[in-house]
């Protein structure tokens, strides 16, 4: 799952519950170095709980208890990497709903950052091939769906720092 960072609720952003996201702070500095986006990763097997890469326990208010999130330790020009023990493929597709133009599944992201990805979190997202990381001037992040297969591109710049490879 990806997520582009958005702060409608400046004093939640700010909050001492929600400070250590960084949130705030990514939003603030998004025109600047600060990456825009979190990637949301799920257990691979129905047995994995623990995240996979050094992290810590949040648990915003939205989320019904028990249920908490892994976030990954990185600095603000990597994505904020949240781990979702919760979550599992077969939550997909039992919900899953068509999207208009047939698009099923993301099969590769590629993220231009200004800095090298180090965090555990990248590292491991890296090494197990979720990710191909780029160095470049601003964050970008290419999503590329069902293989690409379409050989069809949008750009979404200036709007929004993502491309859809289709």
């Amino acid at each position: 799952m990806i997520e582009l960072l958005w702060v409608s609720d400046q004093t939640e952003a700010k909050s001492p519950a929600t400070s250590r996201t960084l949130l705030w702070e990514r939003w603030f500095g998004r025109n600047e170095k600060a990456s825009p986006f979190g990637i949301c990763l799920r257990p691979v097997d129905a047995q994995a709980s623990a995240a996979p890469f050094c992290s810590w326990e949040y648990r915003p208010i939205y989320l019904p208890h028990p249920l908490s999130m892994s976030i990954g330790e990185a600095g603000l020009e990597e994505p904020m990497w949240v781990y979702m023990s919760f979550m599992r493929r077969i939550h997909r597709e039992q919900h899953f709903i068509e999207h208009p133009v047939g698009i099923r599944e993301i099969t590769a992201l590629t993220l231009t950052a200004p800095v090298p990805l180090e965090s555990d979190a990248a590292q491991k997202a890296i090494s197990s091939g979720i990710l191909r990381p780029q160095l470049g001037t601003a964050s970008v992040l290419e999503l590329e769906f069902d293989g690409g297969c379409r050989k069809e591109r949008t750009d979404f710049r200036p709007h929004l720092p993502i491309i859809f490879a289709v």
